[in-house]
């Protein structure tokens, strides 16, 4: 009977559609160096801030592991209590982080406390809102602890065809608010950004920046393609992506944090790297990565 239930469970598409999408989400992650390098700075900044405050850590990690939306009013009153800056400001790093890769870092009873990451699946695509008090509030009832995406979300939300296969694509999100009030601030931030002739960029600047486009209705394909460089450097200027230089290899930073961890001399370790990357890098070029990659990790 166990093999059966088993059987049918991998057989069924929802639970194949969930598999895809962790692992389609887990490439993207894996193949992000802002993320990767981020992560690292985070994991070392939140052993620091355990070694100092453990009992802070542990019930901040008990209660906002994962800092859902629902949870923001009692997660922000939690840090204002604490005294130490340099902790409030790390675990505030961390809620700015778990919410813009969508990933947890869950604390471990044993060293290393921050070793692990787990991905949350991508959020629903489609949201279907109302405005009750100047506030955006679910459609129908809620659990409290549900996730807010989940608890907006609704696939009874019509959108065009373009739009729903850019949706199913993973290109593209739709929320539906309705608001007879007229009042809320989504109205008035209308009300003076809108552009029909054009596209007004709006930069939220929260817990972390958020950059939303008013689209005026007279905005022709040609417009769209000459401000993409305005959207480029703005991506670039709040978000730091698509800087210029050399992309980080990533492949090659994981064997050599591995080699890292291994005893042994580190010209050892350059030789082994030296192999595994090819003819062209020397020894001594190796070695000066391995160390460069070692100040970085103690820093």
């Amino acid at each position: 009977m166990q093999r059966d239930w088993r059987k049918k469970l991998r057989e069924d598409p929802r639970v194949a559609a969930l598999d895809h999408a962790r692992t389609r989400r887990r490439r993207e992650l894996s193949a992000d160096s802002m993320f990767e390098l981020r992560t690292e700075a985070l994991q070392r900044q939140l052993e620091e801030a355990y070694a100092q405050n453990p009992e802070f850590v542990t019930d901040f990690f008990r209660q906002f592991s994962w800092p859902i939306a629902p949870k923001l009013k009692r997660l922000n009153a939690f840090l204002r209590k604490i005294p130490d800056i340099s902790l409030r400001k790390t675990l505030r790093k961390y809620v700015n982080h778990a919410n813009r890769f969508r990933v947890i870092i869950p604390l471990q009873k044993l060293f290393p406390h921050f070793s692990k990451t787990f991905e949350l699946l991508p959020s629903a695509a489609k949201f279907h809102v109302k405005i009750v008090n100047g506030q955006l509030s679910p459609i129908g009832s809620t659990d409290e602890d549900d996730p807010i995406d989940i608890s907006f979300a609704s696939d009874q939300v019509e959108v065009p065809r373009p739009l729903d296969q850019a949706i199913r694509l993973g290109r593209a999100k739709f929320m539906r608010v309705d608001d007879k009030e007229g009042s809320s601030c989504l109205s008035i931030l209308e009300r003076v950004a809108y552009f029909p002739e054009g596209i007004s960029f709006v930069l939220h600047d929260a817990e972390q920046p958020y950059l939303l486009c008013l689209i005026g209705e007279k905005v022709s394909v040609e417009l769209w393609r000459k401000l993409s460089t305005t959207v480029t450097a703005m991506l670039r200027e709040e978000f730091g992506r698509g800087k210029a230089g050399r992309p980080k290899d990533l492949p090659k930073r994981r064997r050599a944090k591995k080699l890292l961890e291994k005893p042994g001399p580190l010209k050892e370790k350059a030789a082994v790297l030296a192999v595994q990357a090819g003819a062209a890098p020397t020894v001594a070029t190796q070695q000066s990565y391995l160390s460069r990659l070692r100040r970085e990790q103690t820093e």
